[in-house]
């Protein structure tokens, strides 16, 4: 019984912290240890700006336009995009984009073969010091460019994560909760940036120092994590500049988001694999972070389970009253949870059950985001997500 004790406070511990403390440590953190860097307004390094694309028809122009309105020089920019076996009208438009730009160029490959080995074709064949990566469906703050840029004048730093907006005309929870875990995200990753280095980087606005890139290896691996974790290992920072705005029309269905933070869980396993040095305790601060924002976020279905497990055998066994209300708590979440699913479903919006609700979602998606990892059945052609037409 003192084992089973033991196992249910450190796991609710771990889970408290991981959703709720963490974000307040690591805010006392960067007020009370920050590590300081230089930042230059007047550096302007050239730059390849980073675009793989596959059947972007409806988005790309909005895109497009935005990349060619950023303030800065044309003439210290590349803009290298590679169609993925796009089958709709994506090649004829990136082929007028070219004859209007000059510094577009285009990259045709007739077979789909993924995100990664389309990205490593297009940073192979860059010219410039700074890799800036988009994405198709992301539109741009005017001065991104100069805001990312403006911290390469600190030696110590290898990349920079911009901030990220969702938008949508449709309030429904996914899209509220998706939001508020965006705005809570985004500070934890500026006090991570300020204490030290984010542990993670929006893959659609996000520079790099070109020397600093390392190939993908495969097709599986998450490529903004994979950048984030190669810089570490390097012994570079990633900062994170939310003056770097970027925006995104917010679309995905439950379906869809339930399998990016799947893919995001089996991606994130499988990337670790290749740094496995950081995450132990020579680590450092490092460890300390990468712990904390990520895998015990992608473990705590787990530890859920081993919580509700832990409060079944108890109250089995004892009858004790802490456990009674322990597990009456789980249930009544779980309940609301429910509650929450059926009130949507209805078009009905209620505050904190339908978070509890989305709660539940995720970490059902991390749970197969796991699954996913050790039966190795993911594959690595990319499922893109649905787009709504954007006007620029």
């Amino acid at each position: 019984m003192i084992v089973l004790n033991i196992l249910l406070i450190l796991c609710l511990l771990l889970l408290g912290y991981c959703f709720v403390l963490y974000p307040m440590v690591i805010r006392f953190l960067a007020r009370t240890y920050p590590e300081p860097s230089k930042t230059d307004s007047t550096v302007l390094p050239s730059i390849s700006i980073i675009l793989a694309v596959h059947n972007e028809e409806r988005v790309l122009d909005a895109c497009i336009k935005s990349l060619t309105s950023l303030d800065y020089p044309t003439d210290h920019i590349e803009i290298l995009i590679g169609s993925d076996g796009s089958t709709d009208s994506t090649n004829e438009m990136l082929g007028q984009y070219q004859l209007q730009y000059p510094f577009i160029k285009p990259f045709f490959f007739e077979q789909q073969r993924g995100k990664m080995p389309v990205l490593n074709d297009l940073v192979t064949s860059a010219t410039n010091e700074i890799l800036f990566f988009a994405d198709a469906d992301i539109t741009f703050s005017t001065n991104a460019l100069r805001a990312h840029v403006a911290h390469f004048a600190d030696s110590s730093t290898g990349a920079v994560s911009g901030g990220y907006e969702i938008q949508s005309s449709k309030a429904d929870t996914l899209y509220t909760s998706e939001q508020q875990y965006a705005s809570i995200e985004q500070q934890v990753r500026i006090n991570e940036a300020q204490y030290h280095s984010t542990m993670g980087l929006f893959g659609g606005n996000y520079t790099i120092r070109k020397e600093l890139w390392q190939l993908l290896p495969d097709g599986l691996v998450h490529d903004d994590l994979y950048v984030v974790f190669s810089v570490l290992d390097q012994g570079y920072r990633v900062l994170f500049e939310p003056a770097a705005r970027s925006f995104d029309n917010f679309t995905r269905t439950y379906r869809e988001e339930f399998r990016r933070k799947s893919r995001s869980a089996s991606r994130g396993y499988h990337t670790l694999s290749y740094f496995p040095k950081l995450l132990l305790p020579r680590g450092g601060r490092t460890a300390l972070l990468l712990w904390s924002h990520k895998i015990l976020r992608w473990l705590s279905p787990f530890i859920i389970l081993i919580i509700l497990i832990s409060l079944a055998i108890g109250d089995i066994e004892s009858a004790g009253l802490i456990y009674t209300l322990f597990l009456g708590s789980f249930v009544g979440v779980s309940i609301l949870a429910i509650i929450g699913f059926i009130t949507e479903s209805l078009g009905l919006h209620v505050p904190i059950v339908r978070q509890l609700s989305w709660f539940i979602v995720m970490n059902i998606a991390y749970l197969h985001g796991t699954m996913v990892y050790l039966t190795s059945s993911d594959t690595d052609i990319w499922k893109r997500a649905s787009r709504a037409a954007k006007t620029a």
